[in-house]
């Protein structure tokens, strides 16, 4: 059997700890206990103790469970935002993109928080309730996030807006085919799962506990449901959901790989505040009302990019061998030799000539943000950012694995379709 890992692999702002000696001021999510005694391998992860697998599963296992059947997140360390006041669509459609003012009541939108540059800040996910917004955050940016718009609504301090975080509530999530059957069985007949489509919402009483949130939702690419639970009963839920036989405990990396096979990105990784929507591929959560006004951040920078183009595009990889390339590996065209010691030196011209024929061919096209050995395509596939002109679909290029070049395609994403639930 072919060695698919060359190298140990783990994911990124993860440390490995032992579970018999907890290190000092990293936190514990609310549902630490239940993953140690489910034999979760817990690790490090933008400072709380997180599960990364678990020890009756292998990683693959897992992921190709979660596509045939379902999985069980926990997404408790993830941050809330309230945004309150009346003010609150003119405040937050300033710094986001998206036509947050066209959503009904309980919509959902995938979203991303945009600085002056129009470069972004965090990926965010905004739920409208009947008097406030719910945005989810990346655990990484919360100070960052919270710090700007603060600053942002004393810069308005005629507008009546208020944030604060939402700490009543935590999520776990349910990804899988099987997730609306097996909620809508915890749900006792009150009301029908099939009735709501993606990005929708209901709140609702699940196995007689009130205030539970339910968003269609994935992060996976299957159909699921993102659950914003009372703190106070979140074990209650997430161990009745897991006495259901079709639904096992999943971790970081499995998350990852399904993430990846669909196309999603982590921000910190292949989304920052040194690219923009354009650049990493997202415009389509811009919305139409949004691009005719203009009023957004960054929005005349944007607009520039869609007309003329931007310089530089994120794209998926297919590997032709079955090597993953490591993160931030270099990305060459394919008129390289597949050794790079191979363009170092020519004797057949002048010495001068040479190192200026050497600067061209060696010249990187782009690099790798993500990458990992696909469960479902059986092949390495990667994500990357690449200049413009050889960003086209089928284009064939090299990636920097070792010493050696290794031959990849650009290919069309999500890797893996999607199976989202529409009405």
């Amino acid at each position: 059997m072919k060695k698919l890992f060359k190298y140990k692999r783990t994911l990124p702002n993860s440390l490995h700890f032992s579970t018999s000696e907890p290190k000092k001021g990293i936190l514990k999510t609310i549902l630490y206990d239940v993953h140690k005694k489910n034999n979760a391998i817990l690790k490090i992860h933008h400072g709380y103790y997180l599960p990364d697998e678990y020890q009756d599963d292998t990683p693959i296992t897992s992921h190709l469970h979660t596509r045939s059947n379902c999985s069980l997140f926990d997404h408790t360390y993830k941050p809330i935002l309230k945004i309150s006041g009346e003010d609150k669509f003119n405040f937050l459609e300033k710094y986001v993109g998206s036509d947050l003012k066209g959503l009904w009541e309980n919509e959902c939108r995938i979203s991303l928080l945009l600085n002056e540059q129009g470069k972004i800040i965090d990926d965010v996910l905004i739920i409208v309730r009947k008097d406030f917004l719910l945005m989810y955050i990346s655990v990484q940016c919360k100070e960052k996030v919270y710090k700007y718009l603060n600053k942002k609504l004393l810069d308005h301090s005629k507008l009546k807006v208020k944030i604060e975080e939402y700490t009543s509530h935590s999520s776990i999530c349910i990804q899988g085919s099987k997730s609306v059957n097996i909620l809508n069985e915890l749900l006792k007949g009150d009301i029908n799962l099939e009735k709501y489509s993606f990005m929708s919402s209901v709140l609702t009483k699940l196995n007689d506990v009130d205030n539970c949130l339910l968003n269609r939702y994935t992060c996976t690419g299957e159909d699921g449901f993102n659950i914003l639970i009372p703190k106070e009963k979140i074990q209650q839920i997430y161990k009745c959901i897991l006495k259901d036989p079709l639904v096992k405990p999943a971790g970081l990396i499995v998350q990852n790989t399904l993430r990846l096979e669909c196309g999603f990105c982590i921000y910190g990784k292949d989304i920052n505040e040194n690219v923009t929507p354009i650049e990493a591929n997202y415009k389509w959560v811009l919305g139409k009302r949004r691009l005719k006004e203009l009023d957004f951040n960054g929005a005349h920078i944007i607009m520039n990019q869609i007309n003329n183009g931007a310089k530089i595009k994120r794209v998926g990889l297919i590997m032709d061998s079955t090597t993953v390339p490591m993160e931030n590996a270099k990305i060459y065209s394919n008129d390289q030799p597949d050794t790079l010691e191979e363009t170092k030196s020519n004797t057949n011209i002048p010495e001068q000539m040479n190192k200026q024929t050497n600067k061209q061919t060696q010249e990187t096209i782009g690099h790798i943000t993500s990458s990992c050995f696909s469960p479902v395509l059986q092949k390495p596939i990667a994500m990357a950012y690449v200049n413009i002109e050889h960003s086209i679909i089928n284009n064939t290029i090299k990636v920097k694995c070792a010493d050696k070049l290794e031959t990849a395609k650009i290919v069309k994403m999500p890797f893996v379709p999607l199976s989202v639930y529409k009405i």
